[in-house]
């Protein structure tokens, strides 16, 4: 009775497991170890997953690098501009003299991503610079939103590309 009892949990564990693969999608993004990252914030509802963080001797008083992760649970979109609209949209009423570039992007895939900066000399309630590096892509039900942020007016060949390889070689992992 008792193996019978055992083989049933077994296969109730293991088809539960197996038919809920995607409610667990996430993207894995190797972050350079050499800052050390901390975490400053994270916060999850039951549409978005946010995360944003540090390298362990800064503050978010006085940062010169920072990243950050979201997750629109949920979501997904039929197109890149369905997602990538709104963000730029944002961005540059965030701060109206910003410019952004999109630097690459695959619209064929079905996981569509894009890879853009936005350079800003200035916000309207911060006179300091800011330059950011995102990164989008669509995942089979949540879209992967991740930046990496500096205090720059611009962000420079090198940092770009660094940052480039970083997002493109992340991956959607199911478990």
């Amino acid at each position: 009775m008792k193996m019978q009892l055992f083989t049933i949990l077994f296969l109730i564990v293991s088809y539960s497991c197996t038919t809920g693969q995607n409610k667990h999608e996430r993207l894995n993004i190797m972050w350079p170890e050499e800052y050390k990252w901390k975490i400053i914030s994270d916060t999850e509802d039951s549409l978005t997953h946010t995360v944003q963080f540090l390298p362990g001797n800064e503050t978010l008083q006085k940062w010169s690098i920072m990243g950050m992760t979201m997750n629109l649970k949920t979501q997904t979109a039929s197109n890149l501009n369905e997602i990538l609209d709104p963000f730029l949209e944002s961005a540059l009423q965030e701060s109206p003299k910003g410019k952004y570039y999109i630097i690459e992007k695959d619209t064929s895939s079905k996981n569509f991503w894009v890879i853009y900066k936005v350079e800003s000399p200035e916000f309207p309630n911060d006179p300091l610079p800011e330059s950011q590096l995102w990164y989008i892509i669509q995942g089979n039900e949540t879209i992967f939103v991740s930046f990496v942020a500096i205090k720059e007016e611009y962000l420079s060949d090198y940092f770009t590309k660094k940052w480039v390889k970083i997002f493109k070689s992340s991956r959607l992992v199911y478990n």
